[in-house]
Order: structure tokens, then C-alpha cells, then sequence
């Protein structure tokens, strides 16, 4: 079918940048729009990736692959900019090493809608309905069912929500395995079944099922990320893999710029895929996974490989991560250009 958009400058929503620090303070720019998340990593040591949000404070950040709360990175991230962001010293964010980082643009962040089951409005929030998209800071109430407002005006595909104020795990909804399912970005767990900490959306909030701390204890606050479909923009879906390095095509409606893929049935890596890593497709591999749930650098030979396409990815491993045989593996996929603009133009291949 046509891949048709309203969105035909995915970059002006969505952009991977990388960089080299200098040890320093360094702007980094080239992003083409002030960021609300920013999410980094040092590809060359072992550093966590903090992620910091333009709602909560621009020195706090929080790690995919760590439990911590917030932490205050005085030389981390510093400041954002209107074409990207400027960074410090800090070896998680500007050391003498190579980085990514994956930033995402919201922009609305006033007159969230709420309608007479909300429960929970977010004290800040940053959301863009057009691209998919919610950053969102919330306060638990450890009420079973207490709906919090997401701004998306559809429900969300993916939800992932962590406590900030204190440790606790990254709790992740797909709409893939249904409502009250689960897995955690910081581990290589498998999805499962949950009610005390289960989430269910609808196209205004999305209820906490359960009282637990992890994701709506009394007083606790939540850092909290959602993501809808955008025809030729964005999809979240799944796929079988066939354990074949000549692997599993993914059709998504565009050419991706990011990738992430989780095998649900089988313990395993979380693994992020971009365009700008290396930023061709190679018989001998390339476009290399970061695991999200670990803090790794960037694994250049072996593992998990794809290709990025200009309708969707290709398995390139017979690794069980993102392409075992007969098992189900979740993804969410944002792009790099629509493969069929609002004009009916298609994208070009890499």
C-alpha cells in the first residue's frame, strides 16, 4: 500500500546525531530543532547513557541500563539549543570519545488534554500529537486505576515509565503483548504478565493498574515516555524471526533512522539500530545494536546487525536477540524519510 505522511521532514521531529567530545564544553549541533529528549552514548567505553529531558531540569538525567533516580550531571548536559544541545566534560556525555545521541522534539507544553477520568495531570510534559510522541512527568497516588493524561489523542503504543525520585526499574507497556504486560528497558528479562504494576491506555490517558512504587507509589514521581503510530513517520509492531542471517524483512512505511528490537519469548538485549551508525548497509555487516539494558560500547564485529531500508529493516544475524527462529520480537521504528511523501514522491534507497 502507499506509504503516504503528513509528516514529509522526519528530521524536523526526530534526528540521531553523533559527535566527538573534546573534554570540554562543546555545542552540539546539526540536530535541526531544540530538543525535549535527549538521549546519549558513549560508543567507545562503558559508560551508561543518561537521558535528559527539557521538562525536568537540564542537568538531570536518568540511565536506560541503571535503576538510579535522578542524578545531576553538573558536566553533562548542559544546556539545549536551538539546533541541538551543548554538553560538558562528563565521560557519559563529552569525553576525548565518540558518541551517538537520539533526540526527539515535542513542543507542546501547555493545555494537555484531560476529560473526567483523569486522575493524574502531569506537573510537566512536552508532547507533539502531530509526530507520536509524549514526554511526561507524573506523581503516583497509589490509587489502582488512576489515569494519568498522555496528550496524544490516541493510545499509546508504547509506554515507559521509571521512577525518578528513588531507584527503580524502567517499566515498558507495548501494545503488542496487550494491557498489563511488561518488560523492563534496564533488563534482558523476557515480557510478562502484571497487574500490580500493569498499564492500559486509551486516546487520552493511560491507567496505572496497579499501587505498587514501580509505577504509582503515594508521593513518588515518574519520568515517562509514550509513542504512537505516525503513518510513515513511526511504527511500533513486531515480527518472527527465522534465525537466518539472510533474516526476517520488516516493512514500516518509511526509512528508518532508529531501530530497537526485543525478542519477548526469550531473555535478551534490548538493541538500538540508527542511520548514522555507520550510516551504509555492508555485506560484511554494519549497522551494529547498542543494547539499551546494558552499559556497553558500541560492538562493531559479530552479534546483531540490519539493514536499514527504504521501506523498513532486514535481519542481518541469526543471533536469538532480534531474530530467532519462530519467536515473536518486538520493535519500534522511527524515520529517516517517508518511502511515499504527502506528494506521492518516494524516498531513495542508502
Amino acid at each position: 500500500m502507499a506509504a503516504y505522511t503528513t509528516i514529509d521532514d522526519a528530521g524536523s521531529f526526530f534526528n540521531p546525531i553523533t559527535y566527538t567530545g573534546i573534554g570540554g564544553s562543546l555545542a552540539v549541533t546539526g540536530v535541526g530543532f531544540q530538543p525535549d529528549l535527549t538521549w546519549i552514548k558513549n560508543l567507545d567505553t562503558t559508560n551508561a547513557g543518561p537521558l535528559t529531558g527539557s521538562v525536568r531540569g537540564v542537568e538531570i538525567a536518568v540511565f536506560s541500563s541503571e535503576i538510579d533516580g535522578n542524578t545531576t550531571l553538573a558536566t553533562g548536559l548542559t544546556a539545549f539549543g536551538a539546533d541541538g544541545f551543548t554538553v560538558g566534560a562528563n565521560a557519559m556525555t563529552g569525553s576525548a570519545n565518540d558518541f551517538i545521541s537520539w533526540n526527539w522534539k515535542g513542543g507542546t507544553t501547555s493545555g494537555i488534554t484531560t476529560d473526567g477520568n483523569t486522575t493524574i495531570t502531569p506537573s510537566g510534559y512536552s508532547f507533539s500529537a502531530a509526530a507520536g510522541f509524549s514526554i511526561l512527568n507524573y506523581t503516583g497516588n497509589a490509587t489502582g486505576g488512576a489515569k494519568v493524561a498522555h496528550g496524544l489523542g490516541v493510545a499509546p503504543k508504547i509506554v515507559v515509565t521509571k521512577r525518578s525520585n528513588t531507584t527503580g526499574y524502567w517499566y515498558v507497556h507495548n501494545a503488542v503483548k496487550g494491557d498489563n504486560s511488561e518488560a523492563y528497558w534496564n533488563d534482558d528479562q523476557i515480557f510478562s504478565a502484571s497487574t500490580s504494576d500493569g498499564i492500559t491506555p486509551d486516546s487520552v490517558n493511560f491507567a496505572l493498574e496497579g499501587t505498587s512504587s514501580a509505577t504509582n507509589g503515594t508521593g513518588d514521581t515518574y519520568f515517562c515516555l509514550c509513542f504512537v503510530d505516525v503513518q510513515g513517520f513511526s511504527k511500533f509492531g513486531s515480527y518472527i524471526g527465522n534465525g537466518n542471517a539472510d533474516g526476517t524483512f520488516v516493512y514500516t512505511g518509511f526509512k528508518p533512522a532508529f531501530v530497537q528490537t526485543k525478542n519477548t519469548a526469550v531473555a535478551g538485549d534490548w538493541h538500538m539500530f540508527d542511520s548514522k551508525r555507520p550510516g551504509f548497509n555492508s555485506s560484511s555487516g554494519g549497522n551494529y545494536g547498542l543494547a539499551t539494558n546494558r552499559s556497553i560500547a558500541e560492538v562493531t564485529s559479530g552479534g546483531n546487525t540490519i539493514d536499514l531500508l527504504s521501506n523498513g529493516f532486514k535481519c542481518r544475524t541469526s543471533d536469538g536477540d532480534s531474530n530467532q527462529a519462530a519467536k515473536t520480537i518486538v520493535y519500534m521504528a522511527i524515520a529517516e524519510d517517508p518511502f511515499v511523501n504527502s506528494e506521492g514522491v518516494p524516498t531513495t534507497a542508502r
